[in-house]
């Protein structure tokens, strides 16, 4: 792994560590719009274009096109949080979907 590729997925790491800990704040206090916007924005930054092609896919093809395991550990953490602010919502089943 180059040096560049390593610096971009410390931040990458940082970036999401610090949105996951918002998110959670934001789900906690009950502001579940403001929490799933901050998804959706951490998810567009982190993966771009990609993310609304990430949303369509089953776990399998969402692995196979983010490819290495730093983004898919970003990803599982992101649609954790979002079925988290889902089942609060009172939408459990599309939180297991």
């Amino acid at each position: 792994m180059s040096l560049r590729q390593r610096d971009y997925i410390l931040r990458m790491i940082e970036q999401l560590a610090e949105a996951v800990g918002r998110i959670a704040g934001l789900r906690r206090a009950g502001q579940l719009d403001e929490a799933e916007l901050l998804v959706r924005t951490t998810a567009d930054g982190l993966f771009g274009p990609m993310r609304d092609m990430l949303d369509r896919l089953d776990a399998a093809g969402a692995a196979t096109l983010l490819g290495d395991h730093e983004k898919i550990g970003a990803y599982a953490a992101l649609c954790a949080e979002q079925a988290e602010i889902l089942e609060l919502r009172g939408r459990a089943g599309q939180a297991l979907a």
